[in-house]
């Protein structure tokens, strides 16, 4: 999903329940800066990322 930091603004809530099923692209200007996603799916990524190492 992708949403505008205006929108997101207007309706945080909805989406952080959006994004315990899916990461929110968060758009300035028209250009994808930042990520919400669940902790549960930060904490995925980090053990990966880890694992790697």
């Amino acid at each position: 999903m992708k949403v505008t930091s205006t929108e997101l603004k207007l309706r945080l809530g909805k989406y952080l329940k959006e994004s315990f099923r899916d990461p929110v692209i968060i758009s300035v200007r028209g250009n994808k800066e930042n990520v919400l996603l669940s902790f549960h799916e930060y904490e995925r990524l980090k053990s990966a990322e880890k694992q790697e190492k």
